[in-house]
């Protein structure tokens, strides 16, 4: 019988990482002991977590369109490089989960890093950021603003407003064999977006934007499956050399100028575009996956 409760209240996780953001804040010599501790095992841990990434399908992209991971596994050259400001976003988020790690160890938690790679169905590797207290796994993310004040002001919590990110918490539960994960994201731009914030009638000029977002994401086996289906439709395309259907619009701009999610933004997109005349985008962010 699963457990149907969180392993304790979401407010005594908030009290742990806030009590642990001020202790290393304050450069409290047990606070950086902890962290240093920690980051003697992050070499190798940041290692397998990169290499992860580049497999097609990984839990962390099993969402993303088929095309786009088709090119990739294929080993196709993308259309225009990835932007530096990706690169660096990308690998200072992993190279934050350390700090994060030693926040909550510093609160009394044992936060171990399970070094190791986790098989987790077709071609896939499940590599959990970290396990507390061998209770429940911790996933660490870092957001745009726009993501993040989404968490916060918006209901439906990760599940809808995150669904790669809840697919990906399930994937891992699923190859670690856990009930629970603590999902912890902070926003990339924190001061932008506060002040953006601060520029809403609703909040007004003094709001103070929490830090960090905390949520308890319970396994749900519905998820589990329909991804482990999905990895497995996307290892069976890559064994193809015809390319699978597009399952997005194809749009690079909306009618406002802005670019859409997520065509816009697609390494392959010149490719995608050559042969499947992209359908009108409206403005929007809808991540829904839709055949074209």
């Amino acid at each position: 019988m699963r457990p149907t409760e969180p392993p304790r209240p979401i407010g005594d996780m908030y009290s742990l990482v806030y009590e642990g953001i001020d202790a290393i804040g304050t450069a409290d010599a047990s606070a950086l002991a902890k962290l240093a501790d920690i980051a003697s095992s992050v070499p190798k841990w940041i290692g397998d977590h990169l290499a992860m990434e580049h497999t097609y399908p990984s839990p962390s992209g099993v969402m993303e369109c088929r095309l786009n991971q088709w090119y990739f596994a294929k080993g196709m050259e993308p259309d225009q490089a990835s932007p530096r400001g990706w690169k660096v976003r990308r690998a200072m988020g992993v190279l934050s989960e350390p700090y994060w790690m030693a926040v909550l160890a510093t609160g009394g938690a044992k936060v171990d890093l399970p070094n190791e790679r986790l098989d987790c169905g077709p071609n896939m590797w499940a590599h959990p950021d970290a396990v507390m207290d061998d209770e429940f796994l911790l996933e660490f993310k870092s957001v745009s603003g726009w993501g993040y004040k989404k968490l916060v002001i918006q209901h439906g919590g990760v599940e809808v407003l995150e669904k790669a990110h809840y697919v990906q918490a399930q994937l891992y539960m699923y190859a670690a064999d856990f009930d629970w994960t603590l999902y912890l994201t902070y926003p990339a731009d924190f001061s932008q977006t506060q002040s953006s914030m601060r520029q809403m009638k609703k909040y007004g000029p003094h709001y103070e934007l929490q830090p960090v977002y905390l949520e308890w994401v319970a396994r749900d086996e519905a998820t589990i499956d329909m991804a482990l289906q999905r990895a497995e439709m996307l290892a069976r395309d890559q064994l193809s050399d015809d390319p699978p259907p597009r399952e997005f619009s194809g749009v690079e701009f909306l009618n406002s100028g802005k670019r859409a999610w997520p065509c816009g933004y697609c390494l392959h997109l010149g490719k995608c575009q050559e042969n499947i005349m992209p359908a009108r985008a409206e403005e929007g962010n809808d991540e829904s996956i839709r055949f074209v």
